[in-house]
């Protein structure tokens, strides 16, 4: 019975390749628009109005994967007769393309003129009736999506053209065209259609496209991003020094001690307020933040800063000096051995600690100096602005921060010695 049967290996002749360019079409795409203009939301929200005016509700789902099409191959997937709509998103110059089912369409028509639906004739161009009909149900669901996702991203959509086979729009698409392809599958009284949508690939080149090296992104782009990504806390630092101590002098800092600061953009003013700038960053690894002024006053609850300009933030430099010239050397450094000789043991298997401790010795720690943080999120810093005053929760004679890793190490005052500036610590956290 299974004498005759022939065993080869299986090939995937079927699947589509899909090249680099491709790839990185479809992570542009997924950068720049956000998923709320694919999700189950908007779909539903773009069909709702249609399902009050043909009386029943309409039932969808994706009906395949994400494709890329050439100019050619979309030719072949709009066989007519079909019904295509070029859908304008102002003041960008390419058109996106539906494609929707016209049977399913005259069958939507007839609820809304007060028949059944029962519509069963085999594909057709629509009549004059029907098209006025479809006209009007496209601009209702036009109007939510607007509604929906438009504003929200300066986009106006507009109706250039309904057209019932490709060979009517096809002058107006460039040959070299490339469209992103997504479908849906709808179903009513048990009839079921498709609707599909081609983006074309130009539009991230016209509006949205990645910037050339070296250039900003364009701000609506900026703005996708961060939409799509949510719009995640943030504590952002007030910086006014920094100085980068090796490890065994960070653990043997005691209570009194002065650190110089090698660099340091504050200085201490009239009854022992900060005066002069300071630096606001967004994370520890900022590359870019804002040069502020500091607006201490006697009479002011909180401390305060003003934006000045944005700056390029620098790579601290890893030297500074440890002052204990009031103190004895040798007890802090007994009383450090000590604790250390209290320490439980900690083991990690295969390290080479005893042989590269001289090593680790010179590992070069920044201790920060901040004036506080600042909580905000996201969205807020779109409309920050060179000159806006933002409020710290602290008060202006309060302690500074001494933060070390992003950890607080303790708290300390500037302090002035022969001309140069430091921190006093006035608290350990240890």
């Amino acid at each position: 019975m299974y004498g005759n049967v022939t065993i080869r290996p299986y090939r995937f002749e079927m699947l589509p390749i899909i090249d680099r360019a491709e790839l990185e079409f479809f992570d542009a795409l997924a950068h720049t628009f956000p998923p709320e203009i694919f999700s189950a939301g908007l779909v539903s929200d773009a069909l709702r109005p249609l399902e009050g005016y043909i009386k029943t509700q309409i039932a969808w789902d994706w009906s395949a994967q994400e494709q890329f099409l050439t100019t050619e191959q979309l030719a072949r997937f709009c066989l007519a007769p079909t019904l295509l709509v070029q859908i304008a998103l102002l003041p960008m110059e390419s058109r996106i393309i539906l494609e929707l089912d016209p049977t399913l369409i005259s069958v939507m028509v007839d609820r809304a003129l007060g028949g059944q639906g029962d519509v069963r004739h085999a594909a057709r161009t629509l009549s004059d009736v029907e098209r006025g009909v479809f006209a009007f149900f496209l601009l209702k669901s036009m109007q939510q999506i607007q509604l929906a996702w438009g504003n929200d991203h300066d986009r106006e959509l507009r109706i250039d053209k309904i057209a019932f086979s490709f060979d009517e729009i096809q002058d107006s698409i460039p040959t070299t065209e490339r469209f992103y392809h997504r479908g849906i599958r709808l179903g009513l009284i048990g009839q079921v259609g498709f609707l599909r949508v081609y983006i074309p690939a130009s539009i991230l080149r016209e509006h949205m496209a990645l910037s050339p090296p070296g250039q900003q992104p364009p701000p609506d782009f900026i703005r996708q991003r961060f939409h799509r990504i949510g719009d995640p806390a943030l504590h952002a630092s007030v910086r006014i020094g920094m100085v980068a101590l090796s490890e065994a002098e960070v653990n043997g800092l005691e209570e009194d001690d002065i650190v110089l600061l090698q660099q340091c953009s504050a200085g201490l003013h009239t009854e022992g307020l900060l005066g002069g700038e300071a630096t606001l960053q967004f994370s520890p690894r900022a590359r870019v933040g804002f040069r502020c002024r500091i607006m201490d006053t006697p009479s002011s609850p909180r401390s305060s800063i003003q934006l000045s300009e944005i700056i390029n933030i620098a790579e601290p430099e890893v030297n500074g000096v440890l002052d204990r010239s009031e103190y004895s050397m040798d007890e802090h450094e007994q009383g450090y051995e000590e604790d250390y000789e209290e320490l439980e043991p900690i083991e990690e298997e295969g390290d080479n600690v005893e042989e590269m401790a001289p090593v680790l010795s010179d590992v070069p720690v920044p201790l920060i100096v901040e004036m506080g943080r600042v909580e905000c999120r996201a969205r807020d810093i779109m409309h920050l602005r060179v000159g806006q005053v933002m409020e710290l929760h602290r008060s202006p004679y309060a302690p500074l921060d001494l933060v070390v890793n992003g950890q607080l190490l303790g708290k300390g005052e500037l302090v002035e010695i022969e001309g140069q500036l430091g921190i006093r610590i006035i608290e350990l956290h240890k």
